[in-house]
């Protein structure tokens, strides 16, 4: 899949008041859709969409040097990442996916995902939420939603009709409660205001 163009700015050359908070039915039928074709995202948005396996690194690590959507307070911090799906390991009622070099885990319950409808109650496809457990078997505020579409195999949800890794879209937030990263060091965040409205960057 072909890269999306860096964003060589800062988060502060973003217009203020400018956010970024797309629903569920956005992110597959607007921007997971046209990522095969080809087609350009739309240029504001297209510099908080990266391409990365998401299971290379803790979360911490993968987002760190990645700009995030800028949002509000209440909904925090995400970060959008274009990436292939990955053969989930199972055992009891959960799914696992493997992490880095045995660094931990994306953890998610085997009751299926769920369905992801338009405006109209048409279906365009699905997300799948897990949560993020550090080697340590500590609990971590990190989370994860994958958004797919519904163009492949029903048998094999990891694969596309022609065998190949499926495309998906994976959303990664921190709790907004927390504003530290999950190495212990304090992540500082600045507030930009409008006159409309308020959120919230990294200070780097």
């Amino acid at each position: 899949m072909a890269p999306l163009p860096p964003f060589h700015g800062t988060p502060h050359d973003l217009p203020l008041g400018f956010l970024f908070t797309p629903v569920d039915e956005d992110l597959l039928a607007v921007y997971l859709r046209r990522k095969p074709t080809g087609e350009l995202l739309l240029c504001a948005a297209g510099k908080f969409f990266h391409d990365a396996n998401i299971c290379a690194a803790d979360p911490a690590t993968l987002t760190g040097d990645r700009l995030p959507a800028p949002a509000t307070k209440r909904d925090g911090r995400s970060w959008f990442f274009f990436t292939h799906a990955r053969t989930k390991t199972s055992r009891g009622g959960q799914e696992f996916l493997a992490v880095g070099d045995s660094e931990g885990t994306w953890l998610t319950k085997r009751t299926g995902a769920r369905v992801v409808l338009d405006g109209k109650g048409r279906r365009v496809g699905r997300s799948q939420m897990f949560s993020y457990r550090p080697k340590n078997d500590k609990r971590s505020d990190w989370y994860m939603v994958e958004f797919a579409v519904d163009d492949q195999d029903e048998d094999d949800e990891d694969r596309s009709g022609d065998g190949e890794s499926l495309l998906v879209l994976c959303k990664i937030y921190q709790s907004p409660r927390c504003a530290c990263r999950t190495d212990g060091s304090v992540l500082k965040l600045a507030p930009v205001k409008s006159a409309t409205s308020e959120y919230i960057l990294p200070v780097y």
